[in-house]
């Protein structure tokens, strides 16, 4: 597929595969074969390992001519291929302590989570049935995802050991409004309902509603006193912040003809970036929970999915089918990391251990 650019890049970039995968060995799928000790051994080999070498970033791309995951290096060298699978694999997640990379795949003929590390070996089943919108606890045992495999959205929780995941969560929906995010000491969540923002013990007790309306997208805070989420407001989204209690909620975009898109906070309590509304050209923007405002690429093309790197200094982004950087303050110096004519995108920082 050959694109034609349309940002200016005013900066070069500066900054062993598997094929197979093993499912816990008390499940086995339809039609599939697992070594019950071989799937042990994976598991037990990939709890207590500890990345090495320079920091990656995972990110998913078509240039095996279907969507795999791959890793590069923080400067967009050396991109290698670490799922190598005919199946479409799909939205990286890195663990908290970056030795373990959770994904979407469809290898089993529907879309379930996986784990694997980060050089693609050890690639393990974890939901046991459809899957999405995974995220990792804070402590990275355990992995919560949505699921309609029993006919209606139900948030699970499934444990990088291998047990049974289990619905914590019974609401009826669809799992474009179900979304989850762990609160910092991973003793609770907040989650979207369609028609409610709740928060629950992460066994699901204590079900508490903090908002009523059409919402999507939390994200708690890192202090864990605020949670981020977009709101319907006629037709459109916007990004509001909320005590954990349900007090104190505030409008932080206030732009009536467009919506937000995936905010995430910053390691700073007060910034948050989000997908700005701008009609019909979606910018990477900042913004203060005071109300500021400040989008940060301003380019032709509208841009997506960004991530802010562990000190704060630079946002991933992806843009017309490549992955960029920008500064998070000063000079928007854009920077291009994949350059490929395939599709890459999805991509996210490796943590440091």
């Amino acid at each position: 597929m050959n694109r034609t650019p349309i940002i200016a890049i005013t900066s070069a970039a500066v900054l062993a595969t598997a094929c197979g995968y093993t499912y816990p060995g008390d499940y086995v799928p339809d039609g599939a074969t697992v070594d019950a000790a071989a799937s042990d051994a994976a598991l037990d080999s990939s709890v207590d390992s500890t990345p090495s070498g320079p920091p990656l970033i995972a990110f998913t791309s078509t240039r095996t001519g279907n969507r795999d995951i791959f890793t590069m290096h923080v400067d967009g060298s050396t991109a290698t291929n670490v799922t190598n699978d005919p199946a479409t694999d799909s939205t990286p997640l890195w663990s908290p302590r970056g030795d373990r990379l959770a994904f979407l795949s469809n290898r089993t003929g529907t879309q379930e989570l996986f784990v694997m590390r980060p050089d693609g070996t050890g690639v393990t089943g974890i939901s046991r049935g459809q899957a999405e919108s995974p995220v990792w606890s804070p402590d990275g045992t355990r992995i919560a995802f949505t699921s309609t495999r029993s006919g209606k959205a139900q948030l699970y929780v499934g444990n990088v050991d291998g047990n049974a995941p289990a619905p914590i969560s019974s609401e009826t929906t669809t799992t474009s409004y179900l979304e989850a995010d762990w609160s910092p000491d991973g003793s609770r969540f907040v989650y979207t309902t369609g028609d409610s923002l709740v928060v629950a013990n992460a066994d699901g007790t204590g079900r508490q509603v903090i908002g009523t309306g059409l919402y999507t997208a939390p994200r708690w805070s890192s202090n864990g006193n605020r949670v981020a989420v977009l709101q319907r407001l006629m037709l459109y989204y916007e990004l509001f912040v909320v005590n954990a209690d349900g007090s104190n909620q505030a409008n932080l975009t206030n732009t009536p003809m467009a919506s937000e898109t995936d905010p995430r906070w910053a390691a700073a309590e007060d910034l948050l970036v989000v997908v700005g509304g701008i009609p019909g050209n979606s910018e990477i923007t900042i913004v203060t929970t005071g109300g500021g405002r400040a989008d940060r690429t301003m380019t032709q093309a509208s841009d997506s999915h960004p991530r802010w790197s562990g000190d704060g200094s630079l946002i991933l982004f992806e843009s017309q089918g490549d992955v960029f950087t920008v500064p998070g303050i000063g000079p928007r110096t854009l920077v291009n990391l994949t350059n490929d004519p395939a599709m890459d995108g999805e991509a996210v920082w490796q943590p440091s251990p």
